[in-house]
This record gives C-alpha cells, sequence and structure tokens, in this order.
C-alpha cells in the first residue's frame, strides 16, 4: 500500500509537469518533457519498450495517463484484507499445503496432489525475499508455451528457473520437445513448411513470503490416516508387492515432499503475441512483427486506450509500422493474435494497472507464484514430529525411503537446494555487468568469464546454467562478437582463452 501511494504521487507530480509544458507549446522531442516522461514511466512501472510510441501525441498522453492516476487513486481507496492463515489456506486453492511429488518426470511435478501438511501453528507472513520482474520467452509451439505457464503456475518462478537450465534430468525445453513429438508428425502431414511462434512476457510480482521451519512443519490427517494403513500392511506383510503398491499410491495422491519455501504470495501477469501457420522461410520476419506486436501489447492501457483481448485480438497493420519490409508483411500482421492471462489478481480486467492495483490491496486475490526449493520428505517429516502417531515410526520411514528411490530411481541425499539456485542468479548478475563491457579490455574480462565457468562447474557438476543462462545471452553474445571484430587479426592468448568459453554443442564458428 506503501509502494501503491508512492506511485500515486510520483504520476500527480509528473503529470502535473507535463500539462505545464504542454501549455507552454512543448511536444514530446522537448528534452524536459522526456524526463517528465522517464518519472511517470518508472513511477508506473511500465517497461521501456512498451512506453507510448513516437507517434503519440503529448495530449493524447496525458489524457490518457488521467486515466490511469485515477486507477491508482480509487485502488488505494479500498483495501480487502484477510488474515495471513487464510491466505496460506485460500491461495491457489491451497497449494502451499498440498504436498509436491519429486521425480525426473514433468507430469509427476505438475500433477494436483492432496493436502500433505497443516497449518503451522503461529503462522504468520513476512516480506517478500524477491522483487517483482518482467521476464520475455519465446516458444515455437502453444504446447510448449502452456507448459512453461503451467510450470509457473504450479511449481513457481524459482522451479520454473531451475528446470530451464536442465536441473533434476531434464529441462522444460526439452520435455515439450518430446511432448510435441506426435503433434509435429500430423503438422508435418499438412504442410511440411508450416511454423508458429509465441511470444510471452509476464510480470511477475511477489507481495509476501513464508518459511516454514522443520520443527512446525505437521502431517495432515488425511496423510496421517494413509501412512497408518501402511504400517498395518507392513507389519502383516513385511517386504511384499501390496505394500509397494501402497507406497506408490500414497505418493501419487499426497506427494513425497512438503515445501518449505522461501514460499511467496502474489501474481502474475502474462501477455502473449502469437502466430500460426506461416511459412518456415518467413520466421524471421515473424519474429520481428511478434515481437513488436507484443511490446505494443505490455503497453496498452497505460498509454492507449483500454481493450480487452483476453479472447484473442489481431495486431494491425498500423499499430506494428515500421517492424517489417518484407512483401509479406501485410498478410503477416493478420496472423498475429494477442491475448493476456492472470496468476492471481482480479480475472475481470484485462488491464495491467487495474489488476496490479487489486492485487496489491485485496490479499483475497493472490496467488502462490514461488513455492522455494526446501523440500523436506515425509519420512524425515514423520521422525520430527510423528513418532507418536505410529508403532514403530523408524521402520516405517525407512521403507517409505526405500520405496521411493526404487520408484523413482533418485538418490535422497543428493537432492539439490538453494546452492544451485544461488549460481543461478550469480550466473544472472554476471550477464547484467556485460552490457557495461568493452573490447579493449577483453583479457581480464575473459580471465573472469573462465573463472565463472570453471567455479559453475565444480559447483553443479555440469555446463547447464552456463549454457543456458550465460551462453544463450544476446548481452553475452553481443560482446563477444565485439571481441572477434576487435581482435580479428590476434593470436595466442585472447583466442585460446576464447575457445575455452565453449563447450558441449557450442563452438566459435557457430
Amino acid at each position: 500500500m506503501e509502494s501503491l501511494r508512492k506511485s500515486q504521487e510520483q504520476v500527480q507530480q509528473g503529470l502535473n509537469e507535463l500539462e505545464n509544458l504542454y501549455k507552454e507549446g512543448k511536444d514530446r522531442n522537448d528534452a524536459v518533457v522526456k524526463g517528465f516522461e522517464e518519472k511517470v514511466r518508472v513511477a508506473l512501472d511500465v517497461p521501456k519498450e512498451s512506453w507510448a510510441p513516437p507517434g503519440q501525441s503529448l495530449k493524447d498522453l496525458i489524457q490518457h495517463l488521467h486515466g490511469q492516476l485515477e486507477i491508482l487513486q480509487s485502488a488505494s481507496l479500498s483495501p480487502e484484507t484477510i488474515s495471513d492463515v487464510q491466505v496460506l489456506k485460500n491461495a491457489s486453492g491451497g497449494l502451499a499445503l498440498e504436498g509436491f511429488y519429486r521425480t525426473q518426470n514433468l507430469e509427476d511435478l505438475l500433477a494436483k496432489r492432496e493436502q500433505l501438511i497443516e497449518v503451522p501453528l503461529s503462522f504468520s507472513l513476512i516480506g517478500p525475499k524477491q522483487s517483482a520482474m518482467y521476464e520475455q520467452k519465446e516458444f515455437s509451439s502453444h504446447r510448449s508455451q502452456t507448459v512453461h505457464q503451467k510450470v509457473m503456475e504450479k511449481l513457481g518462478f524459482s522451479f520454473s528457473s531451475s528446470l530451464n537450465v536442465g536441473l533434476w534430468g531434464f529441462g522444460i525445453r526439452n520435455t515439450t520437445e518430446r511432448n510435441e513429438s506426435s503433434e509435429t508428425e500430423e503438422t508435418r502431414t499438412q504442410s511440411c513448411e508450416q511454423s508458429s511462434i509465441f511470444s510471452t512476457k509476464y510480470n511477475y510480482i511477489p507481495l509476501a513470503s513464508c518459511f516454514i521451519e522443520k520443527d512446525k512443519l505437521k502431517l495432515s490427517q488425511g496423510a496421517i490416516k494413509a501412512l497408518q494403513e501402511i504400517e498395518t500392511i507392513l507389519s502383516h506383510s513385511g517386504e511384499s508387492m501390496a505394500l509397494r503398491n501402497r507406497v506408490s499410491s500414497f505418493y501419487e495422491r499426497f506427494g513425497s515432499h512438503a515445501n518449505q519455501g522461501p514460499i511467496h504470495f502474489g501474481g502474475v501477469f502474462w501477455w502473449t503475441a502469437s502466430a500460426e501457420g506461416f511459412r518456415s522461410d518467413e520466421l524471421s520476419e515473424m519474429k520481428k512483427l511478434t515481437s513488436k506486436a507484443l511490446n505494443i501489447h505490455v503497453g496498452a492501457g497505460y498509454t492507449t486506450p483500454i481493450v480487452s483481448v483476453s479472447a484473442g485480438l489481431s495486431i494491425s497493420s498500423s499499430e506494428v509500422k515500421g517492424s517489417s519490409t518484407g512483401r509479406h508483411s501485410e498478410t503477416l500482421m493478420s496472423k498475429v493474435q494477442l491475448s493476456v492471462s492472470k496468476t492471481g489478481g482480479p480475472a475481470e480486467t484485462d488491464n495491467h494497472l487495474q489488476w496490479k492495483s487489486h492485487l496489491v490491496t485485496s490479499n483475497r486475490t493472490w496467488s502462490v507464484v514461488d513455492r522455494g526449493t526446501t523440500l523436506i520428505p515425509v519420512w524425515e517429516i514423520i521422525m520430527s514430529a510423528h513418532k507418536n502417531d505410529f508403532q514403530d515410526a523408524l521402520s516405517l520411514g525407512t521403507k517409505l525411503k526405500n520405496v521411493y528411490e526404487d520408484i523413482t530411481k533418485l538418490n535422497e541425499d543428493e537432492l539439490w537446494g538453494e546452492d544451485v539456485l544461488m549460481e543461478i542468479e550469480r550466473a544472472k548478475a554476471l550477464i547484467q555487468s556485460v552490457q557495461n563491457w568493452t573490447a579493449s579490455d577483453c583479457e581480464s574480462q575473459l580471465t573472469e568469464l573462465l573463472e565463472f565457468k570453471t567455479r559453475l562447474y565444480e559447483t553443479t557438476g555440469s555446463y547447464n546454467i552456463w549454457i543456458q543462462t550465460c551462453l544463450s545471452s544476446p548481452e553475452l553474445q553481443d560482446y563477444l562478437m565485439e571481441v572477434v571484430r576487435e581482435n580479428n587479426h590476434s593470436t595466442g592468448w585472447i583466442f585460446e582463452n576464447f575457445d575455452a568459453l565453449f563447450v558441449g554443442p557450442w563452438s566459435v564458428h557457430s
């Protein structure tokens, strides 16, 4: 609420200045006008690439910004809150209390489970451990885009980042590509040249968090009853197929682990620009069109009239003027469709600011946006909190662990956690710093990259993060191309170390 009120004040101040400058005859080309526009853009948290198009007049911009200010003012007048315990129970249908079946099968991670743990005693929320952010993704099919969004909604932001770099033995991209094989084959029979593209940008907004300490984790009554039935079978039949099947059914029903967190609550707003049914040789131009359309789409409602796009909306040629010069541009533009979706917040509005303002003021609308990565297995919860609920808690726990490892082929003792996520964050920070690097100082910077790559491998045991987060980033690719251009005639140290940056399927030539 404090942040909302501060944004409201900043927008009001900036808008007042813009109105005064307009009365003085200034337009949007004026440096002072640009400065106040930037202050309003930052206060509204609109991505720079989605701000008002250059052709829009200052008068129209001021008019539309007044509408945004009214949204902020109305939202701050009617806060609606429920208790922290109710947030935990209600958010995403009680997702934070659900079990998590950790296997190497993505479908197992995404499936609905029953409540595994009870609401902890003396439960309360604290401020978020993460910051709000925008992120953009590109997909080659509707299926892969849908799977990514489902991973975000079911597992959360941290798991999505981890799975994207191939941890746990698979990545989201590889998994969806395998799932798409039959769909691709069907498409080929229709047209071997048809392609599709889905560009998605989302605004991730964590507003509160919690971390459930291990000594506060207690199993739900339904889980305890099911485990007591398993113990009865164990006492009567010992090692048997019936026992194994019952344990397997328990994991399918309740999951194998509980999420300790940090669990984050808030919302995610999604924009998508998509196109299907174009030729593969038009892909490059289609990428430019969908990217331009997506930026316009994200800015809609802030500096242009609000439109409802949940059901899909075509983008017009005038809206993406200058984004394409190909002879098929008019035909291609007619294929671009826009849509929005929301995780949390009010479902009835497609306006981003209106949705976000309501999300901030009503914790009744919050969803679980991140379940964290700290997992506690069921057998450890039994030993720490439920010894008195079973005749032989140790034997039951040992059996649960053995069957789990037999079914999943995973060694529970090798479960990764915060260390890997920390390396992902360090990799992202490194890429941010690359934007300030110059090829003239490439020796020290290449040394830094090599040292970072080596440490990543020593920490995680693979090059997944290096390839997917570092080498795949446009910022690092641009810098390395600049190094090549500046040192085209050099030999020795620079290119020996330059070549060492590339691993796996990567090479200097590619």
